[in-house]
């Protein structure tokens, strides 16, 4: 029901005053209208970038495939991980745990997907003690395990040792660390 206010000083006509129970009803529709267009706008939203993701997702899965198959070219040899832990005359958990602390680097190969370690990672005494800042470097920087193992095996001239790895078994940690920061950004 509406109540009419009194004429005012200028005797013109006020326009109706809702009453107090139809201000609220109207400002909850309007409150549920605008909850429903951002419900609605959100869910959108929502979709355009599980769409995105959904392609990044395929795009670096490309990628990776890519690099993996240049992998088989780069490095000269892989242990599995019970290979990597019987090198270094250690339980397997141990290998395991190297892997998570990114001691080393491994990738999934054959058609077991098997994980592998590149053989030069791993000495008799354990993995190489300069890999892990290099993984760090290069992981910060935004490269994929599997973008670090290419990078790592990629051949350059420019580097003592023929390649990054190469430098880092001849002793040249330095040089190849300020490589995976120009590489990182």
């Amino acid at each position: 029901m509406r109540a009419w206010h009194p004429v005012g000083v200028n005797d013109a006509p006020q326009l109706p005053t809702p009453a107090p129970g139809d201000l609220n009803d109207a400002s909850a529709a309007n409150s549920a209208t605008d909850v429903n267009n951002a419900h609605d706008a959100h869910h959108a939203h929502d979709a355009h970038d599980a769409h995105d993701a959904e392609a990044a997702q395929d795009a670096r899965a490309a990628r990776d495939a890519d690099a993996r198959a240049e992998l088989e070219e780069l490095v000269p040899g892989w242990l599995t991980l019970p290979d990597v832990a019987e090198r270094q005359g250690v339980g397997i958990q141990a290998a395991r745990q190297q892997l998570k602390d990114r001691d080393i680097l491994a990738v999934r190969r054959t058609e077991r997907q098997v994980l592998h370690v590149p053989e030069p990672f791993v000495t008799g005494d354990g993995p190489r003690p300069e890999l892990r800042g290099t993984f760090t470097v290069l992981a910060d920087g935004g490269m994929s395990d599997v973008d670090i193992l290419v990078w790592m095996f990629t051949p350059d001239e420019t580097l003592r040792g023929g390649s990054p790895m190469g430098a880092l078994v001849a002793g040249h940690k330095t040089e190849v660390r300020r490589r995976a920061m120009e590489s990182a950004v």
